[in-house]
């Protein structure tokens, strides 16, 4: 069994790009898997116990460059 999502429809990121904002959280929720495992960083405590955690300023700022990325297509096409 695969772990691999159905790629994003075009129409669907075509939406996005025209200011659909239900597009857009689509676009968001099919790549936050990818922008959260991006965002993810080791920190260890001060007993040398390593986490993982989203940062989530990097994850916010990951977000930020998809949606501006998005609808910047607008232009392009």
């Amino acid at each position: 069994m695969s772990n691999r999502k159905k790629p994003l429809p075009t129409s669907v990121i075509e939406r996005a790009s025209n200011d659909d904002s239900e597009a857009m959280r689509e676009v968001i929720n099919h790549y936050s898997g990818y922008i959260r495992s991006l965002a993810t960083v080791r920190v260890f405590d001060e007993y040398g116990n390593r986490y993982l955690i989203i940062d989530e300023t990097l994850r916010s700022e990951l977000e930020i460059c998809l949606i501006t990325k998005v609808i910047g297509l607008k232009s392009t096409a």
